[in-house]
């Protein structure tokens, strides 16, 4: 086999290859367009998560705050019905 033999068929794999070589190059552009998209889709999931963890903040705080409402409740019902005994002044009870 002679250098032009082996040029030629060097040109020969090449002219097979191109074809196959611009398709990688379409699918490489097609994910570069998939990598900014998912950046935009990861940008606006932090934005999401720092809302959630705001919103989960408050629900914590509200949880609280009504554990000690609902104690100040049970406390005060209690009050009652013991002054309502110590004053043989009824209150009329109060049902859920």
């Amino acid at each position: 086999m002679t250098t032009e033999d082996l040029k030629a068929i060097g040109d020969l794999m090449d002219q097979k290859l191109e074809p196959i070589i611009q398709r990688l190059d379409g699918v490489d552009k097609r994910l570069d367009g998939v990598d900014k998209r998912l950046d935009g889709v990861d940008k606006r999931l932090d934005g999401v998560d720092k809302r959630l963890d705001g919103i989960e903040e408050r629900l914590d705080r509200l949880e609280e705050s009504s554990e000690e409402v609902r104690s100040s409740v049970n406390s005060l019902i209690s009050w009652a019905e013991k002054v309502s005994m110590a004053a043989t002044f009824p209150l009329p009870d109060i049902d859920d």
